[in-house]
């Protein structure tokens, strides 16, 4: 942070279960402009049990959902090799309609040419950036 000119004195640091942390700061009343969801394909904790991306993204966009402010933006993204690029997009929508909220700009970003592509490295990378009433 220091060295793009920010102080780190005048941001929170903070670690643990994303899940465990996304709903103490929905019971604080924290909210956030932008939200960036980035999960590893998949982890194991003591709070939550196993995640895995295919299964679980979607309630992983649930529990963002309510700390995400009307008009903000989700960027969500994953590069689990062996999920399609529509079913990534639909666990995303969905959640977000199961939370009556609306998407009102939608940008999906395939793997980026500077991650290329062959029969060894299929396209694996896969981005969105939603933004929600």
């Amino acid at each position: 942070m220091a060295l793009n000119g920010l102080d780190p004195a005048e941001h929170d640091f903070i670690y643990g279960d994303t899940f465990d942390w996304l709903r103490r700061l929905a019971k604080k009343g924290r909210a956030f402009d932008v939200i960036v969801l980035d999960p590893p394909t998949f982890s194991q904790s003591k709070e939550t049990g196993v995640f895995r991306v295919e299964k679980n993204f979607g309630d992983l966009v649930t529990a963002a959902l309510p700390v995400l402010k009307a008009g903000g933006v989700l960027l969500a993204s994953t590069n689990a090799a062996d999920w399609a690029p529509e079913k990534f997009l639909a666990s995303v929508e969905s959640a977000v309609r199961a939370a009556k909220r609306k998407i009102l700009k939608q940008h999906y970003v395939p793997q980026p040419t500077d991650f290329p592509i062959s029969r060894e490295e299929p396209a694996y990378l896969k981005t969105v950036w939603v933004k929600i009433s």
